[in-house]
């Protein structure tokens, strides 16, 4: 899976967050740029997994009161079909041993030997792939302009016309798609287009940016501890 750059998803959200709020000042803001939408959706996905971090240290330090301090570490995201393979293999490498998810330790080992190296594996290896939705108010705002000034333009190019009454009801449908492994992705598989000539159809959808699948090829971040 790719991921990103190693630079601040924090900066680039606290400009986003400027521009999400430049209506407050009565000054119309700039459009939103997919390079905030990735700051915003990395963010989020830190957050996520600098929570879990806390949360299993403090579930493993009140089973077992005497274990150590854990130093978690990421490497690199896993996709969800591929990583309970990931995770046992890591555990495993770390147990020195064939591990189990969930065994118990064995004679010799501390008690908390494998949910150790479990825990650490799973924040090492972490699960994820970029069509799982992590829609904030900043990706709705450049979806939104999308809808209603890119993808139309375009569209009108080739003498159609896209005819969305509702943007937040287009916008709450991209974010619901299925995996790719059940349905399609795409923007044209939720909105209609009417006026285009089946001869035009394929050079529409090549020519029009996708706005669904823009979202589906933003990098995943790299954590940095």
């Amino acid at each position: 899976m790719t991921s990103g750059p190693r630079r601040s998803a924090l900066a680039l959200l606290c400009g986003a967050l400027v521009i999400a709020c430049g209506a407050c000042s009565g000054v119309e803001p700039p459009s939103v740029s997919l390079e905030l939408v990735a700051a915003e959706r990395a963010e989020r996905l830190i957050g996520l997994w600098f929570d879990s971090t806390q949360a299993t240290q403090r579930d493993l330090r009140e089973r077992w009161p005497d274990s150590p301090p854990l130093q978690f570490e990421f490497t690199a995201w896993v996709d969800p079909a591929d990583y309970r393979a990931r995770l046992l293999s890591c555990a495993s490498e770390r147990l020195g041993r064939p591990a189990v998810l969930g065994g118990e330790a064995l004679a010799g080992e501390d008690p908390w030997a494998p949910a150790v190296a479990e825990a650490l594996c799973r924040h090492e290896f972490p699960p994820f792939s970029q069509e799982f939705s992590l829609g904030g108010p900043i990706e709705a705002r450049w979806l939104d302009a999308q809808l209603t000034t890119a993808l139309p333009a375009c569209v009108r190019a080739f003498g159609g016309r896209l005819d969305i009454a509702d943007t937040s009801a287009v916008i709450d449908a991209i974010r619901d798609r299925p995996l790719s492994s059940e349905g399609p992705r795409d923007i044209w598989s939720i909105i209609a287009v009417t006026g285009v000539s089946a001869l035009d159809r394929a050079a529409m959808r090549a020519a029009c940016p996708d706005p669904a699948l823009a979202l589906d090829r933003l990098p995943l971040p790299v954590i940095d501890r």
